[in-house]
């Protein structure tokens, strides 16, 4: 019987109880989920618009921030931001969107060159170069605010700008310019910490010596004092992730606060060539057929001058008809020769086209990345430097040949008329060396 009362008082209690749970429901989700939205829509633009001197930003460019990450400086007000960049520093206007979905976005919707060029197409890249003006913000404060790109999927970090955007970009710009190393490493504890650098790529490969779980591959940013990277790593209980430079002890310093001070020294390999120590006269060797079954070397003479940007350089003398670009890698200190469009003929591309004739004559047309890079003697009265394959993705370079596509990248065949030549034969096999008909100064950096 008492089973029976006890039960029927908690029948009675029952709607009482749930009377009450759903008054506290109520008070919690008293916002709708639009108004709870619309909320963090305002708060992202009030921190957006708090930072007085705009935010840099850490912009990564590519599928898995292939291209590296590069500086960008934004300032927003209620409608429009202001922009500049490491690449392009004079700063532009445009509107600037905050929607909702799943969260705040911000859209940089109205074209503005600084924000839109890296992702806009161009007849020599007609996909861009995959990056982002639209993005999902992660979190918000004012002091650091993440952003997810839409496309990339890459993640952007912003922090306020504690001085003038010109002021920055010219320290990065001297950063960018006074940094000269190949690696680094470390000692921690006795272990060993290594990290190769990509300068031109902004990409640095982390591994150890002494502990080979060790790998971390990721891409970097130039900052006012050092780089910054895309991702912190871990390394026998530190954590490294942002660093200062010192331009005459190559050393990187700490700059974390779980971790400060830990210095990595930066190298430089022994067969390195400064940028300065290239121009000049050469002699550039390469091989024919000898019409016997054989082949000879023909010896050209070519001057090596800088180019236009200070990065690269143009060689003269060898191409009839055309100059040929010379890239040069300043973390490695070498010279390469790639695949590159050096005329438009009859609505299409001329290409100086990378081979392998020594594998079987496999043929890479319009894939611009294959080619040969240099190696010197290491001996500065008497330099030469030989030319080797740059190993691209199974792709072997040891010649070039003339071969025509049409401007959507097909293949029309091999290019035969006299026009164009390579100190008047077709085709260039079995690249040899440049040797340089003088010294090369003695540069120590």
């Amino acid at each position: 019987m008492n089973k029976i009362k006890n039960f029927s008082l908690l029948l009675f209690a029952l709607p009482l109880l749930l009377t009450s749970c759903l008054k506290d429901n109520d008070e919690v989700f008293d916002e709708s989920a639009s108004e709870r939205l619309q909320a963090a829509l305002a708060e992202t633009r009030t921190i957006l618009r708090g930072a007085e001197n705009g935010w840099v930003m850490d912009y990564y460019v590519g599928t898995d921030q292939v291209y590296g990450g590069y500086t960008f400086i934004v300032k927003f007000d209620s409608l429009t931001c202001t922009a500049c960049s490491e690449l392009t520093p004079q700063a532009e206007t445009s509107f600037y969107k905050l929607t909702t979905d799943n969260g705040p976005v911000l859209t940089f919707d109205t074209y503005n060159t600084v924000l839109h060029e890296l992702a806009t197409p161009s007849a020599g890249n007609y996909e861009g170069s995959h990056a982002d003006y639209e993005f999902q913000v992660v979190s918000a404060t004012p002091e650091l605010v993440l952003l997810r790109g839409r496309r990339t999927g890459s993640v952007m970090q912003m922090r306020p700008l504690k001085t003038t955007p010109t002021d920055y970009l010219q320290k990065v710009a001297q950063m960018q310019e006074g940094m000269l190393v190949a690696s680094m490493d470390a000692d921690l504890g006795g272990n060993n910490v290594t990290a190769d650098i990509d300068l031109d790529g902004r990409q640095v490969s982390f591994y150890s010596t002494t502990d080979s779980t060790l790998v971390h591959d990721c891409a970097f940013t130039f900052t006012d004092e050092g780089i910054r990277l895309y991702s912190a790593v871990e390394a026998f209980g530190k954590t490294l992730f942002d660093f200062s430079y010192d331009a005459e002890t190559k050393k990187f310093t700490s700059l974390d606060k779980q971790n400060p001070g830990i210095e990595l020294q930066g190298r430089l390999p022994k067969d390195y060539v400064y940028y300065e120590q290239v121009p000049g006269d050469y002699v550039f060797t390469f091989q024919v057929s000898d019409g016997k079954g054989g082949y000879r070397n023909v010896p050209v003479d070519v001057t090596i001058e800088p180019d236009a940007e200070g990065t690269g350089f143009i060689m003269k003398g060898l191409g009839q008809g055309f100059d040929i670009k010379l890239g040069y890698d300043k973390s490695k200190g070498v010279l390469s020769l790639n695949t590159q469009i050096i005329a438009e003929i009859s609505g299409g591309y001329l290409w100086m086209n990378a081979a392998d004739f020594g594998g079987g004559g496999s043929l890479y047309p319009g894939i611009s990345v294959c080619g040969m890079i240099t190696k010197w003697n290491e001996d500065l009265d008497n330099p030469v430097l030989t030319w080797v394959t740059n190993g691209f993705e199974d792709m072997p370079t040891d010649s070039f040949c003339l071969w025509m596509t049409d401007t959507e990248g097909s293949s029309l065949g091999q290019y035969r008329e006299s026009e164009y030549t390579y100190a008047g034969y077709p085709l260039m096999l079995f690249l040899q060396n440049i040797t340089k008909k003088t010294p090369f100064p003695d540069v120590n950096k």
